[in-house]
């Protein structure tokens, strides 16, 4: 079992430094510009029929979702206590803000977005649906201890 969790802690941390890397990276902006407002910068992309399916916006949307993806699914395979859906989006959540101030306190020339935030823990939030699959099957064999099955019903 430890081997496994070794394992888990390698991945886990693989799967946050591409995450850190690309968003603490200095931007292409003179200053740092801050959205505060849920879904703005969202319906400012997808309500221009411009941009709203241009490859700046679905990089930039798919890119965010897919930044936390792989975290999503293997937290909760790593931690029984970060097993339900909630507990992963409020740890993929604080994460993701985590990084946002940090951007805004470093002034990397970014965009400081709450909708980054919401679309990194919707990628967090279906990481871990896809990986309930491999965790019912580890419980399903056995292998998973009681606190797993309990964590997996709520």
């Amino acid at each position: 079992m430890i081997r496994r969790e070794v394992l888990l802690d390698g991945l886990l941390a693989s799967s946050v430094l591409p995450f850190l890397y690309v968003t603490l990276s200095q931007g292409y902006g003179d200053g740092t510009v801050v959205s505060l407002m849920p879904f703005g910068e969202l319906s400012s992309s997808f309500g221009s029929s411009q941009i709203a399916f241009s490859d700046v916006t679905l990089l930039n949307v798919g890119g965010n979702a897919a930044l936390l993806f792989v975290f999503g699914a293997l937290v909760p395979l790593r931690s029984a206590h970060v097993a339900a859906l909630g507990r992963v989006a409020a740890v993929a959540a604080l994460l993701s803000a985590s990084v946002e101030y940090t951007q805004y306190v470093l002034a990397l020339g970014r965009v400081v977005s709450v909708d980054d935030v919401l679309v990194n823990t919707a990628g967090a939030v279906a990481g871990a649906l896809m990986s309930r699959r491999w965790r019912r099957r580890r419980d399903a064999d056995g292998s998973a201890g009681a606190e797993n099955r309990a964590s997996l019903v709520s």
